[in-house]
Parts: C-alpha cells; structure tokens; sequence
C-alpha cells in the first residue's frame, strides 16, 4: 500500500518537474522578450535624438515624420514591454505555485519512507524480541 503510495508521489514529482521546467523556459523566453522591447526603444530614443539635431535644411520636411515614426514604433515597443511584464508576474506565480506543489510532493514521499522505515525497524525489533523470548523459554525448559 505504501510502495503505491510512494510511486504515485514520484510519479506527481516527475510530472510537477516537467511542469516546471516548461514555466521556466517560458519565463525566461519572456524576460528575454522583454529585454530586447526595452533595448529597442533605448536605441529608438538615442537615434531620435540625433535625427533631431540635424541642421541639414532639405531633411528638415522629413525628420518630423520620421521622429514621430520612431515613437509609434517606441510605443508598440513598451507595449510588448508592458505585456511581458504581465506574463512574466503571471508566470512567477505559476512557477512558485508548482515549486510549492513539487515540494510538497517531496515532502510527503519522505514521509512515506520514513514511515517504512520505522515499520521495518518495528518489525526487525519484534522478530529480535521473539527470537530472544524463544531462545530464553529453550534455556528455561532445559
């Protein structure tokens, strides 16, 4: 009954690790997303800069344009930023959640084999018990 017990436990451990594995590639291709969305709109922002101190009078007309086509690019950037945040909040629970539960599960198989343990050590020290009773009655009878 315990064995069983004990099986179904690894068994949830195994699926729980794989669970795991799986939320902390996701977080990390999230954070990676994330840092490239943020490393984008830097880069953004330093080349709007130096558009913008251009004095070269025929760019004049389109440096307007082209500043404000780096900031609505710089907005669906901290967009994807913003998104990833949220996913990546969302998966740290997650994570904590099935760490948690992979413990737990840890926890309780040792437990288990604890408890076989003592019964075993409960059982050798009962058959030692009887053994010496045994051999004592033979001394006693002789």
């Amino acid at each position: 009954m315990m064995n069983r017990r004990l099986q179904a436990l690894q068994l949830m451990q195994r699926i729980e690790n794989q669970d795991l594995e799986r939320l902390s590639r996701d977080l990390n291709d999230a954070q990676g997303r994330r840092a490239r969305a943020e490393g984008e709109i830097a880069a953004l922002d330093t080349r709007a800069g130096l558009e913008a101190r251009s004095v070269m009078t025929e760019s004049l007309p389109y440096i307007g344009r082209f500043l404000a086509e780096l900031r609505r690019e710089q907005d669906r950037q901290r967009q994807v930023t913003r998104e990833m945040t949220g996913r990546i909040d969302a998966l740290r629970d997650t994570v904590m959640a099935s760490f948690t539960r992979g413990k737990t599960y840890e926890r309780l198989g040792d437990d288990i084999r604890s408890a076989q343990r003592c019964e075993r050590l409960a059982r050798e020290e009962a058959a030692l018990s009887d053994l010496t009773t045994a051999r004592f009655a033979r001394q006693a009878v002789s």
